[in-house]
């Protein structure tokens, strides 16, 4: 049985239709059931996934860390941890871009919400990782430092 197979039968295991639930895709909690069990079975949600849009940003924040936007801002804050060009960089091992975007989020210290968002997007990068490794080191520790006392 080939990879593609196996990913095929999880997939249809997942979004199988239960015996407790509706039995038309019509009716409005079937998807949303079916949904929550591929996006459980998985992993991370499918719609957090590093797209284009976020790799554009990444790519234009590693080309110009000076003009970002604060949409953009939250998307380079989330995917930090992630390799996500083609070369499967992430802009946490680069010291020089990390320094930015912490100095970034920073200054958004004036406007509470943006900050905010910005910290929860950096949280949740940082949950991601720590998921994934088995120590911290680096940048990777800094982050980890830098959010335990931007919170206060």
């Amino acid at each position: 049985m080939s990879e593609l197979d196996v990913l095929s039968e999880r997939l249809q295991l997942a979004i199988a239709r239960r015996p407790s639930e509706d039995t038309y895709w019509r009716e409005p909690t079937a998807m949303p059931a079916a949904l929550a069990r591929v996006r459980l079975a998985f992993g991370e949600r499918l719609s957090e996934r590093s797209g284009a849009r976020t790799n554009r940003c990444l790519l234009a924040f590693r080309m110009t860390p000076q003009q970002v936007n604060f949409v953009d801002l939250k998307l380079i804050c989330r995917a930090v941890t992630r390799p996500a060009d083609w070369e499967q960089r992430r802009l946490i091992d680069d010291d020089r871009l990390f320094d930015t975007l912490l100095a970034k989020v920073d200054a958004l210290r004036s406007q509470p919400r943006r900050h905010q968002a910005c910290l929860r997007a950096l949280e949740a990068a940082s949950r991601e990782l720590m998921e994934n490794a088995k120590t911290l080191q680096g940048n990777e520790l800094r982050l980890n430092n830098w959010l335990e006392t931007a919170q206060h």
